[in-house]
């Protein structure tokens, strides 16, 4: 939730920005918040794939010979 509110009071300031004429700094301050949450979906996407990886090798169990 906190993150949320952090979004919105990001938002709040572009738009503060843009109502200013700081269209410029309004633009920068728009790119840092896209890098900011791609980083965080790609850490997230890193997690998800390494924790995918532990449930697969947990399932994996040889079959008694013979059985296929």
């Amino acid at each position: 939730m906190i993150d949320v509110l952090n979004h919105i009071d990001d938002l709040k300031k572009i738009r503060g920005l843009i109502k200013g004429g700081d269209i410029k700094t309004a633009v920068k301050q728009c790119e840092e918040c896209i890098a900011y949450h791609q980083k965080e979906v790609e850490a997230f996407d890193k997690w998800a794939e390494a924790e995918s990886q532990k449930d697969f090798e947990e399932v994996k169990m040889p079959f008694p010979e013979g059985v296929s």
